[in-house]
């Protein structure tokens, strides 16, 4: 069934990062074209750390789902330490061949879709934070209290927006189930329609307004595509506060 768009509406309340569960994809052997970071322990080592970021930022539902197939739970007793969050692992492999064909964003979409038919943690909430495995973001309880209720991300162009950032997004369930769920299937990354642009694009087309978060959301990690830190600074990241703000009006 295709909800109507008139079913979400912006809410007016703030939120709790107890309210919000973070799913954190990850793919420790990755089998993605365009992925210049191939060590497993580099990607392991970078991944633990963002969760321990978060852990301890005061999040406390967490869901790892791995599409490589590898079990995180063993390394992660070892080097996570204890604390009261609930953690749940899933992993299994994704379509090696279409990832291959069609990119990381169809690999990503793989995951999110085994995560939701199989958390029993995501089954208990309203809504989802998605992070890419081996980030986490700064500002988090700041972005989780002005999050809209339905859907909240960066955006990616130098003034206005030409796709957004699916690193990392706030979302409403019945919302991605209703327009996002599927867009990994247009994904094509040989020819530039990744995922992020398919996103955009749909989200474009709901029809729904002020999607650009407010502040902007301080992404920290190691890059998997590119293999570089990322460590946007301070000046930087109030610089496209101030756009985000701008746009956020016109998107």
């Amino acid at each position: 069934m295709i909800l109507k768009f008139n079913v979400f509406t912006r809410s007016r309340r703030s939120y709790s990062i107890q309210e919000i569960p973070i799913l954190i994809t990850s793919a420790l052997k990755p089998s993605a074209k365009y992925t210049a970071l191939q060590d497993f322990e580099l990607r392991l080592d970078a991944t633990i750390k963002a969760l321990n970021s978060f852990i301890a930022i005061g999040v406390k539902h967490i869901v790892i789902c791995d599409g490589s197939g590898v079990n995180l739970g063993p390394f992660l007793m070892k080097r996570v330490p204890e604390n009261d969050a609930t953690i749940e692992i899933l992993y299994f492999t994704n379509d090696v061949d279409k990832v291959w064909l069609q990119g990381k964003g169809y690999g990503e979409g793989e995951i999110i879709d085994f995560a939701l038919e199989n958390s029993l943690l995501l089954k208990r909430f309203d809504y989802f934070a998605k992070c890419t495995g081996k980030l986490w973001v700064a500002n988090y309880r700041r972005i989780v209290k002005n999050f809209n209720g339905v859907f909240v991300s960066n955006y990616i162009g130098r003034f206005s927006p030409s796709s957004l950032d699916t690193r990392f997004y706030i979302v409403e369930k019945n919302f991605y189930l209703s327009y996002l769920r599927d867009a990994f299937k247009e994904t094509d990354d040989d020819n530039g329609n990744y995922l992020e642009c398919v996103f955009f694009q749909r989200i474009t087309k709901s029809g729904f307004k002020h999607w650009i978060s407010t502040p902007y959301i301080r992404i920290f990690g190691l890059s998997g595509s590119s293999g570089n830190v990322t460590m946007p600074s301070r000046m930087n990241c109030i610089l496209r506060t101030v756009r985000n703000y701008v746009q956020k009006w016109v998107f």
